[in-house]
């Protein structure tokens, strides 16, 4: 039944005000976002699997809102707690090892 709710759901139909709300980006630097990592994690082989857009907006939904707690009542990813855990391991592992360089940068003077 979660699995059916949150695969019908989709937060790109969201306006763009309220998309932003949840994930501190916009609907297409989050596009960007989820194009970018998507060869660097990994492709779930089970029938739950959870896609990589879902996985990418769940961790950005954690980002923005500091907890996962606080987004449970208006979260329309319908992910449990234990996963959301692995999911926000796996997309910062991601960032982090194949992102991170590209976009942020420090002055070495």
């Amino acid at each position: 039944m979660r699995r059916r709710i949150r695969d019908m759901s989709d937060s790109f139909v969201l306006p763009e005000r309220e998309f932003i709300g949840m994930y501190c980006l916009t609907k297409d630097l989050a596009r960007a976002l989820i194009e970018q990592l998507e060869p660097y994690l990994p492709v779930r082989r089970r029938s739950i699997g959870i896609p990589i857009e879902l996985r990418v907006l769940c961790a950005l939904s954690f980002y923005a809102q500091g907890s996962y707690q606080k987004a449970v009542g208006v979260d329309q990813l319908c992910i449990a707690q234990s996963t959301v855990s692995i999911i926000i391991k796996e997309v910062t592992s991601a960032i982090n090892q194949y992102l991170l360089r590209q976009y942020v940068q420090f002055s070495m003077t």
